[in-house]
């Protein structure tokens, strides 16, 4: 099951936003350090919606997405403290979509009041090192329509952050090109059906 969380506000004239994360790539700094390599050569440099796949350490599909969001950003909304604090202010909504590209992928929608405070808290948190899995360079809000519009997949051949990647897989695969392009596949369409399915 793979589980993600989909912060976003509305505002008072009924126009939404949503939460997205650049994953980090080559250059980028993580605690401090620039980075000498993608933490996540799957999306590397790409905008995403956070979350991952549910373990066993989780109850449900919504706990497994609230802490995959929590090792990524450092913000851990299984406190209630934290919903309240950032004017959390509807009840969390776990939607399944079994007609998209899987049957295993679920998004947790949270309304949030005070959009710009945890943009904010979850950017110096990036910055200074406070999380746990350093997969995210910055996080920024965005119209559903523009979210949609920077999900993508980047062209392998022209990113030069991809070569050291490239070169070492053409020393191992006889079919390095296709398997690389494959490893760069994300459900894009599973992230523009959370976006498109906003509460």
């Amino acid at each position: 099951m793979q589980s993600y969380l989909l912060p976003y506000h509305v505002a008072d004239s009924g126009a939404k936003i949503v939460l997205m994360g650049l994953k980090n790539i080559i250059s980028y700094k993580a605690k401090g350090i620039k980075q000498t390599k993608p933490i996540v050569w799957n999306s590397a440099g790409q905008w995403v919606i956070s979350g991952g796949r549910k373990d066993l350490t989780d109850s449900d599909a919504t706990e497994a997405a609230m802490r995959e969001f929590f090792e990524e950003t450092g913000i851990d909304f299984r406190l209630r403290e934290q919903l309240e604090y950032y004017g959390f202010h509807s009840k969390i909504i776990t939607e399944l979509f079994p007609n998209s590209s899987s049957p295993d992928f679920s998004v947790t929608y949270i309304l949030f009041e005070d959009w710009e405070g945890m943009a904010r808290d979850i950017n110096k948190n990036i910055a200074a090192g406070k999380v746990t899995d350093d997969e995210l360079h910055e996080v920024a809000w965005s119209r559903p329509d523009a979210a949609k519009k920077i999900l993508g997949l980047p062209d392998i051949s022209t990113y030069a952050w991809m070569q050291v990647q490239d070169k070492d897989a053409r020393s191992k695969l006889v079919d390095a090109d296709t398997i690389l392009k494959k490893q760069m596949s994300k459900p894009w369409d599973w992230f523009e059906i959370a976006i498109d399915n906003l509460p």
